[in-house]
């Protein structure tokens, strides 16, 4: 389970937690190849469009994606800590969609 934060990403599998952003990962690109902008659709279900852009010209990294999402759950007010939506555990992001002007479109995946 991946409990999130601006500051902390703790990701605990079994007996063993680990913090996300301590793991140089973190600072690689969050695709391939690097890319400046990712647009992020955090609830496809209610139909709603790309909520947030996340952008850095040097190449966004797993670190950018990971605080957005973070910052982003905080501003809507939603359950940050568990990535809970109503009943819905955050799984994952979908195949992601690059559109013509090279943006890299990510959209989650609830458990239904």
């Amino acid at each position: 389970m991946l409990f999130l934060s601006a500051r902390e990403a703790s990701l605990v599998y079994g007996p063993s937690t680990s913090n996300v952003y301590e793991l140089a990962a973190c600072d690689e690109y969050a695709t391939a190849p690097a890319c400046e902008d990712v647009a992020i659709n955090m609830f496809p279900d209610e139909g709603s469009e790309y909520d947030y852009d996340v952008s850095n010209e040097d190449g966004v990294t797993v670190r950018d994606v990971l605080v957005a999402v973070a910052d982003y759950w905080e501003t809507v007010g939603a359950d940050s800590t568990y990535m809970v939506h109503g009943e819905h555990a955050f799984t994952g992001w979908r195949r992601p969609d690059v559109r013509a002007d090279g943006v890299v479109c990510l959209t989650a995946d609830f458990d239904h």
